[in-house]
């Protein structure tokens, strides 16, 4: 016999299947929730979101990776440099009295700026002595010519024409002496008339560059053999390392130089070039002179000739494309971490904290492997990490 279905059973069957869905959906519903709720948490842990306002007020400093190997490097010390041809001396070309002068150590002067004036009757007495030796000459001229003719005429003694003759030539040099030494104080002898004498020369820069020092006053009479200024030019700036004798056959010219200001820790990194690699061992500190162009101009131009720098020279092929100063890396217990800038516009700034794990460290460099997909040209932060740590720490409080 057949069983006999209801509408009453359909209605029960229909009413329980409509209550396992529900029940299914819901529990289904609230763990989707919560795996995004978890994963929005994850993020919240992990980024930090600026306002511009916000981030005009931090200290932020980026630093960059750079390819090498940590194993093979040489640290060495030195300063920036300059040739002996980048260095001026200036000397008064005759003495005088100083008659003005504004020049200050530290200013900045171009080639041909005036430094200082000079003053000096020697300046009169030169100019009348040209102007002697010009009128010399004419008439030495004139008396040539009428020599030469009496000689003609066997009328004068070939003596007479001989001593005319030497007269003249040393009249000639001396005038031509006379012109050179005006030229050398800076008087144009073309421009020298009798009632027109210059009583004043001007001592001018030779090349552009920084004034390093300044030995004259007012009204202080200087001499040729005495230093008025030293100028140091700002162009073909180079660093000069000294590396010790046990590492001086690791080092050859071409090698990368990597190099930071060596009072100020935190400064940004600038690269080098090994140039010219020194012959003269000192004996007192055992250590050989390196020579390193500074390979970018930009960066030249914001070092100052006297700097101190520490460097890494680097002497491996092998390259390490993670490495970075330790002042970049985070410790949170067992872990370590970096930030990294995603965005920079109008409205904000976002950094994200990237975790990483340390392969290799040699002094104050790092190697490392984050352990999430990063470009090798992210702008890490360096100066300020600290704080964007401490934002993260405290939006994790408030929650």
């Amino acid at each position: 016999m057949k069983p006999i279905i209801t509408t009453s059973h359909l209605l029960n069957l229909l009413y329980s299947l409509l209550l396992t869905s529900l029940m299914i959906a819901c529990t289904g519903g609230k763990a989707a929730t919560e795996k995004e709720e978890e994963k929005k948490e994850n993020k919240n842990l992990y980024t930090v979101k600026l306002s511009k306002e916000e981030y005009q007020t931090i200290d932020i400093a980026y630093l960059r990776f750079q390819n090498y190997a940590l194993g093979e490097l040489i640290k060495a010390n030195g300063r920036i440099d300059i040739p002996p041809q980048g260095i001026q001396s200036v000397h008064a070309p005759i003495q005088g009295y100083v008659l003005h002068s504004e020049i200050l150590p530290g200013e900045y002067v171009t080639q041909g700026q005036v430094l200082a004036t000079l003053q000096h009757p020697d300046y009169l007495t030169l100019q009348e002595e040209y102007l002697k030796a010009k009128h010399e000459i004419i008439f030495l001229a004139q008396e040539l010519e009428r020599q030469k003719t009496l000689q003609e005429e066997n009328i004068s003694a070939t003596k007479n024409l001989q001593k005319t003759q030497m007269d003249y030539n040393i009249a000639q040099s001396r005038k031509t002496s006379l012109e050179q030494r005006l030229l050398l104080i800076g008087i144009n002898p073309n421009q020298v008339q009798p009632d027109k004498f210059v009583n004043t020369i001007a001592v001018t820069a030779k090349i552009s560059g920084f004034v390093k020092s300044v030995n004259i006053n007012i009204g202080k009479l200087v001499n040729p053999q005495e230093p008025m200024f030293e100028i140091n030019s700002d162009t073909h700036k180079h660093v000069e390392l000294s590396v010790f004798e046990k590492d001086i056959y690791k080092i050859q010219k071409g090698q990368k130089v990597i190099f930071q200001l060596a009072n100020d820790p935190k400064s940004k990194e600038y690269e080098g070039e090994v140039f010219l690699v020194g012959k003269h061992l000192d004996p007192t500190h055992k250590t050989l002179n390196i020579h390193v162009h500074i390979k970018d101009a930009t960066a030249e131009k914001e070092l100052t000739t006297g700097m101190f720098v520490s460097a890494y020279i680097i002497t491996s092929q092998k390259e390490q494309p993670y490495t970075i100063t330790e002042e970049a890396i985070i410790k949170e217990g067992n872990y370590s971490f970096i930030f990294i800038e995603t965005q920079n516009n109008d409205k904000e700034v976002i950094f994200e904290k990237i975790p990483i794990q340390i392969i290799e460290k040699k002094d104050k460099l790092v190697s490392l492997k984050p352990l999430k997909n990063l470009s090798i040209n992210a702008k890490v932060v360096g100066k300020g990490n600290y704080y964007l740590q401490a934002y993260l720490n405290n939006a994790s409080e408030e929650e």
